[in-house]
């Protein structure tokens, strides 16, 4: 949403001079920390039984793109939370 928001001009590019890790892992097409944290709630609230259908939405479309780089585990991974 920030880089959204920078984007349309909402803010100025220099509120927002630290970028968080995920994004810089997202624009380096590089492999994000999202297996270990969302991917545990996700795996936890399923073993649970609770329902957390925003994380697993977020979990599924981080991997999506991360598998759409190439990265060799990103569509098993999104697929067993499916």
């Amino acid at each position: 949403m920030n880089v959204l928001a920078v984007a349309r001009g909402e803010t100025a590019h220099s509120d927002y001079a630290h970028r968080p890790s995920m994004l810089e892992d997202v624009l380096a097409e590089r492999a994000t920390e999202v297996e270990f944290i969302t991917g545990a709630l996700v795996r936890e609230a399923r073993r649970l039984g609770v329902a957390v259908p925003l994380s697993t939405a977020m979990y599924r479309l981080v991997r999506a793109r991360e598998a759409s780089w190439g990265l060799a585990d990103g569509a098993e991974a999104a697929a067993v939370v499916s």
